[in-house]
């Protein structure tokens, strides 16, 4: 769907907004490209219906976000799917085709480099969300797994490093990015290589000495 961050509406909202006869929730953010933001959605609506039904009250609040993330997990992509929401005091009707959702973490392709002390994965969705970048424009992959006392960590890196660049060249795809890797670990003259890497939102270039 392409919301992150659901939130329970809080009571004292809840009562000045007159819902108190049901639950409500707050998108935090809309995930860019997605169909909640083709189809309107904003950060900060707050979502009263689904499909044409009004959200029941449900005590604890946080049981509202599960039923909608529920809600949104029963249809299929291609299926239209509603919301009705407030904003700015008033009711909206977002209507939304849903898509296939982007591959989990755990379901992203990977492989660990024993002379070189790391692994490396997929860059998928999730990792876009969390560092506030465009997934249609991400490229390289990302350091999932560094061996404590390996080549890598000694070098700095850590675990969760985006990797963009290797040897100054820029990796476009995961495929590329095993590919160059690989040459690396099977070439016994190369004593070195060097990356470049994102952290945090900070860039910098790490030397690796190999063993």
């Amino acid at each position: 769907m392409g919301t992150y961050g659901l939130e329970p509406v809080d009571p004292e909202v809840a009562r000045f907004l007159h819902l108190e006869n049901q639950s409500a929730a707050v998108v935090s953010e809309v995930l860019e490209n997605s169909p909640a933001q083709k189809a309107g959605l904003k950060g900060r609506d707050i979502i009263v219906a689904v499909n044409g039904k009004t959200l029941p009250r449900f005590r604890p609040d946080r049981v509202v976000t599960a039923y909608i993330e529920r809600e949104i997990d029963r249809s299929r992509p291609g299926d239209p799917f509603s919301m009705t929401v407030l904003r700015d005091g008033k009711r909206l009707e977002i209507k939304a085709t849903l898509a296939d959702a982007p591959p989990l973490e755990r379901e992203a392709p990977r492989r660990y480099f024993e002379r070189l002390g790391f692994t490396a994965r997929a860059f998928v969705f999730s990792d876009a969300v969390v560092r506030r970048a465009k997934f249609a424009d991400a490229t390289g992959v990302i350091a999932h797994f560094v061996k404590p006392d390996g080549p890598a960590a000694a070098a700095g890196r850590q675990f969760g490093d985006w990797i963009k660049e290797i040897d100054g060249v820029e990796v476009k795809t995961y495929t590329q990015a095993v590919d160059r890797l690989a040459a690396i670990e099977s070439d016994p003259t190369r004593s070195e290589y060097v990356l470049l890497v994102s952290r945090n939102g900070d860039t910098s270039i790490i030397r690796v000495k190999l063993k």
